[in-house]
């Protein structure tokens, strides 16, 4: 719904968001180097690869502005964690303090499989590039397709089918 009362529908999937995601991985590759991993600085930076993880996505339409994620496609829950991971780092602390934040700590837990793992900075999310960002990714990647080739399908159906 916008501002007046008009619905507005979602826009689809701009497939450009590939080529984006590409960027967005070069440039973290980039500056999450060796001497940054496991310091609060490399801790930072991969707060900020999730935070960037969902603007783009939103800025090619895949999630936000009226878009519910789809629950039938694949990766659909890791798009979900990303989103709501993002909500913590851009709308607040990052840390884990409110029963939502440890809720959301268990739910990506439970996703990555990291059992009873916790972040070596006390109070914060696991945030590790290969057993939560890398499939994270991979999940947002996946989900992105599907939507897009869903999207394609329903326009080049005949209405009413």
């Amino acid at each position: 719904m916008c501002c007046r009362g008009e619905v507005v529908s979602p826009k689809p999937v701009d497939p450009s968001v590939f080529e984006a995601l590409e960027y967005l991985v070069s440039m973290y590759n980039q500056v999450h180097t060796g001497d940054r991993c496991n310091t609060q600085a490399g801790h930072w930076i991969n707060e900020a690869f999730v935070v960037r993880l969902v603007a783009v996505l939103e800025a090619h339409h895949v999630v936000g502005r009226g878009k519910v994620i789809n629950q039938a496609l694949s990766g659909w829950r890791r798009v979900d964690l990303c989103r709501r991971l993002r909500n913590k780092f851009a709308h607040a602390t990052g840390k884990i303090r409110s029963s939502d934040s440890r809720r959301l700590d268990e739910d990506v837990k439970a996703e990555f499989c990291l059992d009873e793992q916790q972040s070596i900075f006390g109070g914060h999310f696991i945030l590790s590039k290969d057993t939560v960002l890398q499939p994270m990714l991979e999940a947002c990647t996946h989900y992105a397709q599907a939507l897009l080739e869903l999207e394609a399908n329903e326009l080049d159906s005949p209405a009413g089918s």
